[in-house]
């Protein structure tokens, strides 16, 4: 496999990622009627803030 061979994978994991991860939010929050940009991720249990780190 050829450096930039491996640098387009990774590239298209971490995308996959990221777009799966603000899939997950629009599917959560939607039918709630939540705003998708606000409030910052919590915990569905206690409410806590999930940090961004």
């Amino acid at each position: 496999m050829e450096p930039l061979q491996l640098l387009e994978y990774v590239f298209l994991f971490a995308l996959g990622a990221s777009l799966g991860s603000f899939y997950n939010v629009l599917v959560y929050r939607m039918p709630r009627g939540m705003s998708i940009v606000s409030p910052p991720s919590s915990c569905p249990h206690c409410g806590q803030r999930i940090r961004w780190y």
